[in-house]
């Protein structure tokens, strides 16, 4: 294993002098170093992925130059059409994103969402506003997609302002869930959990989600000291974007989309390429950019080389952080839409989304069994019975979330 590293090395060697300057990063690349990456990725995997000021700069109502209005409008077209599948298919990303080692820090620090109630406040809000993204133009100020893509890049910032002006203690206080009171977690599955991401296949996946991509091998990890490092970076930032994405395109069959055209999914692809540039991230870090083809290789060999192994290797205490905060969602989400279980979720992940058998469902209630059989009839099944089936169930999801937003006052 290659290691890039970046952490002051506090043994002085004989002869060494040690480094100056401390930025708490170490990242590990195959045994043939960052080179030996698929070119789809080599650049996006670089020494500064973690540690890239996470908001670029750019003017939010300045276009890029490489957008594509006619393709950004088929994009938001694909969206609203398939708008149930592409929102489950973000859901399950958003499970891949959170197993990273204390990514979800930041977000426990805004304690918005480390309870049933807060997150699922939070998630239905979240699903709203991917909606005006949806429906109205992201450069016009006047428009709904603007202010709000505007309002999560200010909240980001206040994010990241807030975390560099305490000192690490502090921090430290801030990312431990309940902020330090009596809280009782929700994870009666970590031991279940932890067995059933280790018997994944690791880089070299025995049944790959899609067929673009050969054998390969070695892993792309870190290190980071969780305290003193810099919080929403570009890489973190790139994660997410991956998170909403990549399932989707992947494998859109899964997901209530078996007759959505390759047009179709550049368009959604171009879409949130446009959406990474409106909240921040620099073309160099935009996993969207490109061609169908491009953005779906990079997508699953992000998945390979650095998801994958990230869910085999967590730790107990990992998985008992990382259950009660997707606890949190789900159990949330269903106070105001039709949501199914954690249970179900997980095993529709796992099993179907990434193709693999572990023991996740032979230990499911009845219930959780029903609601997983319910997600693949209603994701999988009857898609395949008519084009206008996505299209129907994804209005009626609309309807849903934007009636409970509003009363939800959101």
């Amino acid at each position: 294993m290659t290691t890039s590293s970046h952490f002051q090395d506090n043994q002085q060697d004989k002869g060494i002098t040690p480094a100056t300057s401390y930025v708490p990063i170490r990242i590990q690349y195959p045994p043939g170093g960052r080179e030996s990456l698929p070119d789809e990725i080599r650049d996006l995997v670089i020494d500064d992925f973690f540690t890239a000021p996470g908001d670029s700069g750019a003017p939010h109502d300045v276009k890029p130059v490489w957008f594509d209005e006619k393709l950004f409008l088929e994009g938001q077209r694909c969206a609203r059409r398939n708008f149930l599948g592409v929102t489950v298919a973000s859901l399950l990303g958003i499970f891949l994103e959170y197993s990273f080692a204390d990514g979800m820090d930041p977000l426990i620090s805004t304690s918005k969402s480390d309870t049933p109630e807060t997150a699922g406040s939070r998630y239905l809000n979240t699903i709203s506003k991917f909606l005006s993204w949806y429906s109205s133009d992201p450069f016009d100020p006047q428009s709904r997609a603007y202010k709000s893509l505007l309002g999560v890049r200010r909240a980001h910032a206040r994010v990241r302002k807030d975390l560099a002006k305490i000192s690490p203690e502090e921090r430290d206080a801030k990312f431990t869930i309940g902020k330090g009171q009596p809280v009782d977690l929700l994870c009666s599955n970590t031991h279940l959990i932890k067995q059933s991401f280790k018997s994944i296949s690791s880089g070299t996946l025995s049944c790959p989600v899609v067929s673009k991509v050969g054998p390969v091998e070695g892993e792309v990890s870190w290190e980071w000291d969780r305290i003193r490092r810099a919080y929403l970076t570009q890489g973190e930032m790139m994660v997410t974007q991956w998170a909403i994405l990549a399932p989707f395109i992947m494998k859109p069959e899964l997901f209530a989309a078996p007759y959505v055209t390759p047009r179709e999914l550049e368009a959604f692809s171009h879409m949130w390429a446009v959406f990474g540039y409106c909240l921040g991230i620099e073309d160099r870090f935009n996993c969207a950019l490109g061609d169908l083809k491009t953005v779906q290789k990079r997508s699953e060999l992000i998945l390979r080389f650095m998801v994958v192994p990230h869910l085999r290797t967590m730790d107990a205490k990992s998985v008992t952080h990382w259950e009660h905060m997707i606890t949190c969602i789900t159990e949330g989400l269903t106070e105001h839409i039709p949501a199914p279980s954690f249970r179900a979720s997980l095993a529709y992940l796992t099993e179907d989304m990434l193709g693999q058998k572990t023991n996740l469902s032979k230990t499911l209630a009845w219930s959780d069994t029903l609601q997983l059989w319910a997600m693949r009839l209603l994701l999988r099944y009857l898609p395949l019975c008519a084009t206008s089936y996505s299209t129907a169930i994804s209005r009626a999801a609309t309807y849903l979330v934007c009636r409970s937003a509003v009363r939800g006052g959101k």
